[in-house]
């Protein structure tokens, strides 16, 4: 039978929150926090998401929950914070006299001095090393940003070997990355500029060229290097878009 997240609800106590998931069948799970923003994660085996609206207490932090995708096997539950919160306890209830199996998480806030101690501290016990390798990405047609037209170089002779490029564009799926002054998420503008760097550097008829990803999912650091290596990369571009609060400064960043 196929996990399913059938109800999420929040209770709010004297010093901490405690949020529960019913589930369908006892299952593992792994949660942690990460800053900037700050966010609650729950990864558990891949779930039907059945749960109907979600009341969030005020005193919770929580502004947003989402879920997707995480890889092949495993999904992701995000809680987005509106303060640094630690966990106090984590576990699974196993089901009893009519009620479900549960997932509980107690969590309370914490100043970020304490946060920052603790927020690379991981609970649950699910491993990602159980699901199956993801399918070989495979490119399409692309559209991007437009760029100034330029004469193509000379293409090489066919007998030379073409470079290899890598682009990777940053983040994806349930990952948005840096959230800009207008809303925009990371993952899509990065999207965006390796679709339209593809396009430019083909465009010379000098190198081959691929995407780790052309479409809004999430891919894991190693993934993204593995894509790379197989394809016999010569160079692997990776693109982010750092978030900066004053529209009117333009900066680029650039490490190698």
């Amino acid at each position: 039978m196929a996990l399913s997240v059938d109800d999420v609800r929040f209770g709010s106590y004297e010093n901490k929150t405690r949020l529960v998931l019913d589930l369908s069948e006892r299952a593992d799970f792994r949660l942690f926090m990460l800053e900037s923003p700050y966010r609650m994660v729950i990864d558990l085996p891949d779930f039907d998401w059945r749960t109907g609206a979600i009341s969030r207490p005020a005193a919770s932090g929580v502004k947003n929950i989402r879920q997707g995708q995480l890889q092949p096997g495993i999904s992701r539950i995000v809680l987005d914070m509106e303060r640094p919160v630690g966990i106090e306890a984590a576990f699974v209830l196993p089901a009893t006299s009519g009620k479900p199996d549960r997932l509980v998480v107690d969590f309370a806030p914490r100043a970020p001095t304490a946060f920052s101690q603790e927020k690379n501290k991981t609970y649950g016990s699910l491993s990602s090393d159980a699901s199956p390798p993801p399918p070989p990405l495979q490119t399409a047609a692309v559209s991007g940003m437009a760029l100034p037209d330029r004469k193509p170089s000379a293409p090489l002779p066919s007998a030379v070997r073409k470079p290899i490029i890598v682009i990777d564009a940053g983040h994806g799926g349930v990952d948005p990355g840096a959230v800009g002054a207008n809303g925009v998420f990371e993952k899509h503008v990065t999207l965006a500029m390796a679709r339209a760097l593809k396009k430019e550097l083909e465009s010379t008829g000098r190198y081959q060229v691929f995407l780790t990803r052309d479409k809004d999912v999430y891919l894991r650091l190693h993934q993204r290097v593995a894509i790379a290596r197989a394809k016999d990369a010569d160079l692997f571009v990776s693109l982010h878009a750092d978030s900066f609060f004053f529209t009117d400064t333009p900066t680029t960043e650039i490490y190698t």
